[in-house]
């Protein structure tokens, strides 16, 4: 804006001006406002088109390279910050979690014990798979084993869990066999995993008096059962 113009606005604005003059600047301040919005229009539609514009031959415009820049980097911007909330929200999951605990501390591998197991070599590679993070194939596995040891169904209930596409309410009805029948060998980490199983199925008051026995027993992850009863329920 030209300091003659700016001196203008000013006594406009204190009201300094006689009515002709007011009158004059009234319809200059017009003019430029018509001017500058189509100016931005021109602009714009410079823009959508990809069109490089010549800055000699627009002095006035407002938009310079630097926008321009801004503009095109915006959409990698946008990505780059829903990635981060991706990361952060689902990833990067608080440690004390229900899904963290179980899912970021696996249940490991069973030891095979060859001729102590039905069809030992489906077993071995269902347990392969398992080492390797293939749940899917583990439990595909697993159930083609028939008369099935009680590690062989436990192993079978936690690939359905930790496999891509979990099969909570399977998981669920094995886990509570074992709870029920108060094996002395699995009936400890089935209740949690039980707990873990209802938790995800949405029969969280089951859930909660599952972990609450875990943690009045001292029992399988009693230290964690507490951190989830305070944090999820």
């Amino acid at each position: 804006m030209k300091q003659n113009t700016k001196k203008l606005l000013e006594q406009y604005k204190n009201d300094a001006l006689s009515p002709e003059n007011r009158e004059g600047v009234e319809r200059n301040m017009i003019q430029e406002a018509i001017r500058q919005t189509d100016r931005k229009k021109w602009v714009a539609r410079l823009d959508e088109e990809g069109i490089e514009r010549d800055i000699a031959s627009a002095p006035d415009t407002i938009a310079t390279p630097k926008r321009t820049l801004f503009r095109r980097l915006t959409p990698y911007a946008i990505g780059l910050a829903a990635s981060i909330a991706f990361l952060v929200m689902v990833v990067l999951q608080p440690s004390d979690s229900f899904d963290s605990s179980v899912h970021n501390n696996r249940f490991p591998v069973a030891e095979v014990r060859m001729g102590n197991n039905n069809d030992p070599v489906t077993w071995k590679m269902a347990m392969d798979a398992y080492r390797n993070d293939n749940f899917t194939e583990a439990n595909i596995l697993i159930n083609k084993l028939e008369d099935k040891t009680a590690e062989q169904q436990f192993y079978g209930a936690l690939s359905a869990l930790y496999q891509e596409t979990p099969d909570y309410r399977t998981a669920a009805s094995t886990f509570r066999y074992f709870v029920d029948r108060n094996d002395a060998f699995y009936a400890e980490e089935a209740r949690w995993f039980l707990a873990y199983a209802l938790f995800k199925l949405q029969d969280k008051d089951a859930a909660k008096t599952i972990l609450q026995s875990i943690v009045n027993k001292k029992g399988y992850n009693h230290k964690k059962a507490a951190e989830i009863l305070k944090k999820e329920f």
